[in-house]
């Protein structure tokens, strides 16, 4: 596949190459081929498995990062009173994803640990989304990585929101209480 579109972007078809849900390995081995300008992955303050190995790879190799799901399928978005009535937003949609984080008592223990996040957003007059969105633009500059998010959403509110999030700063001590949080968080993607 790799040499297939190598061939695309030296016949002037496509520019750039990109992949979605890749290991190091693979990465390494599709790298080698022809240079990949970013990969898809999911990255947000509750999906930050890729910090490890991928992020530190694509360091390495010069490789931006489109981050989906960075605000974890709606759950780093709600605010305080979403918080405090969950089945009103998350109803039969995250319960039927099946993922650990949004069943059982995952979820109470993450919902408990939002209520945080949107404590912070509120003394900060942002929105949850957009203090969780600004903690994973400061995350990705503090590594050192190129990164753009794509959190969906079907209100040009929100998408104006969204983008607002890259001029939020953050403290030190702000950055400290959320990686507090998102090391607390439980279940798997």
């Amino acid at each position: 596949a790799m040499r297939a579109l190598k061939a695309c972007v030296l016949q002037g078809k496509i520019r750039h190459i990109g992949l979605s849900e890749i290991g190091v390995e693979w990465l390494r081995v599709a790298h080698a081929v022809h240079p990949i300008a970013a990969i898809q992955m999911e990255w947000s303050l509750a999906s930050r498995e890729i910090e490890a190995d991928i992020v530190p790879v694509c360091i390495e190799l010069g490789i931006g990062i489109v981050a989906y799901a960075p605000l974890a399928r709606l759950m780093l978005a709600l605010n305080k009173d979403e918080i405090a009535k969950p089945e009103a937003v998350i109803g039969s949609g995250w319960a039927a994803m099946q993922f650990e984080r949004y069943l059982g008592e995952n979820l109470a223990t993450n919902l408990r640990l939002m209520d945080q996040v949107a404590a912070m957003a509120a003394a900060k007059r942002c929105s949850t989304a957009q203090l969780s969105l600004a903690w994973l633009y400061h995350r990705a500059r503090q590594m050192g990585v190129p990164m753009i998010a794509i959190p969906g959403t079907s209100h040009l509110d929100h998408a104006l929101d969204n983008a607002a999030a890259v001029s939020i700063a953050l403290t030190a001590q702000e950055m400290q209480v959320l990686e507090t949080v998102s090391r607390r968080m439980r279940g798997a993607r």
